[in-house]
């Protein structure tokens, strides 16, 4: 089934043969219904970090990016049902909070940290008055090594 052309969702939906994938379409519809419902009841800081997960048997699954989110929800928790219930999901029961943590962001590549032409000019003299030919040996190899500046 492999192939290097990209298809859409529904054509592969199709072509596996799952049944009622209109169904399925329905239950997306409804559940963004739903977030947009839950999101208009949560202070507009909490309702950025919430997600509708599912909902079924009476729970409305929830799912945030940290604890401290969580806590909020779940705190929120009563007042949400009371006004989910009074816009019609009289169904709902109860609010389950997940957390689900947001895909770390890529870090940037560290630069060498630069030493400034006068720090490098003290760290000279020092290599020169100490004693110990290996404190002053690598004294001076850190003077030498960043004294150039930072490289890009």
């Amino acid at each position: 089934m492999s192939t290097k052309y990209p298809r859409s969702i529904a054509k592969i939906i199709e072509q596996v043969g799952i049944s009622g994938h209109s169904s399925l379409t329905a239950q997306v519809r409804q559940l963004a219904v739903i977030e947009r419902q839950v999101r208009a009841c949560l202070p507009t800081d909490l309702a950025e970090h919430c997600q509708v997960a599912g909902i079924g048997d009476g729970c409305l699954r929830l799912a945030t990016d940290s604890p401290a989110w969580a806590a909020r929800l779940r705190f929120q928790g009563p007042r949400l049902l009371k006004q989910l219930t009074h816009q019609g999901l009289a169904t709902l029961r109860t609010v389950q909070v997940r957390i689900i943590p947001l895909a770390a962001k890529p870090t940037q590549p560290s630069r060498k940290p630069h030493l400034a032409a006068e720090n490098a000019r003290l760290l000279e003299q020092t290599a020169k008055a100490i004693e110990d030919p290996g404190l002053a040996q690598a004294l001076r190899r850190l003077a030498r090594h960043n004294s150039a500046g930072p490289k890009r």
